[in-house]
This record gives structure tokens, sequence and C-alpha cells, in this order.
């Protein structure tokens, strides 16, 4: 439930994220607009955190795909390390949002009474 609830109030201004195979074509034949778009979303993701912790995160992801090692690397395995990346900070963010439900629960008249 907490889930779709999220997921419903997204900001209506997030762009439409192309879809991995997308992401996997342009990480092939166009490098360069892949790492626009990439650029592109972490700055709108950085402008809209929420906390300076947040922010601060973005910027040292930002760094690190600006750093030459990781530029070194193939586009592919680029476009590997960022989905790693998300997925972990989606993994933190869901553990978040489920310590801050089970706190209002806790905390709500309801569960007092």
């Amino acid at each position: 439930m907490l889930r779709s609830t999220a997921m419903a109030s997204l900001p209506s201004d997030w762009p439409s994220l192309p879809t991995f195979d997308q992401l996997l074509v342009l990480a092939r034949y166009a490098p360069d607009e892949l790492a626009r778009l990439q650029r592109e979303l972490l700055l709108k993701c950085q402008a809209n955190a929420s906390s300076d912790t947040s922010k601060h995160l973005i910027q040292q992801l930002m760094f690190q795909l600006h750093s030459p090692r990781y530029q070194a690397q193939a586009p592919a395995e680029r476009l590997q390390i960022l989905f790693q990346g998300m997925a972990s900070q989606m993994l933190q963010l869901e553990h978040s949002l489920q310590q801050s439900q089970q706190q209002l629960q806790q905390t709500s008249p309801s569960a007092q009474a």
C-alpha cells in the first residue's frame, strides 16, 4: 500500500525515463546522449532532493560519474554501475519509508488506544 501511495505522488514534472533496453541502445550507439541524459536526470534529482544528505549523495554520484576511471569504462559497464547505484539507493529509500511508516503507526492515536 505504501508503494502505490508513494508512486502516485511523484512530481508531475519528472521526465519519463527510457526503458532499460533503450538505455542499453544509447550506451552502445550514443554514449554522449546517455551521458547527457545521466547529467540531466541527476541535476533534476539534486534540485528536488528533500534533504542536504540526499543532495550530497547525488553530488558524490555525479563526481563518480565524471571521474576518469568511470569514463574509461565501456558505456554498457557504466550503465550497469549506474543501475546498481540506483537499486542500492531505492532499497535504502524503501527501508527509510518502512521505518517512517512504523513510527507513524506507533504514534497515531488509534495505535495508542
